[in-house]
């Protein structure tokens, strides 16, 4: 039985993005993986109680504004 290997790109761990994409593609992945971070980071926050958001230094009203924004927002 023959079996063929598949090979694949090499990735970049520290980014997830395969390197040898060309340049435009990995840089519109790296930006679909800071949108995903963002909104991320904003669900947590949601979730964050009022001693807590205290801890971090902001109000319940900033955060309900920055975790009500669009993902692709900053």
């Amino acid at each position: 039985m023959n079996r063929i290997l598949l090979q694949q790109a090499p990735v970049c761990f520290d980014c997830a993005v395969p390197k040898r994409r060309p340049v435009a593609i990995r840089a519109w992945w790296r930006a679909v993986l800071a949108v995903c971070e963002r909104q991320r980071q904003r669900r947590a926050l949601a979730r964050l109680d009022e001693h807590l958001l205290r801890d971090v230094g902001i109000s319940a009203d900033q955060a309900r504004a920055e975790a009500g924004k669009l993902p692709w927002q900053d």
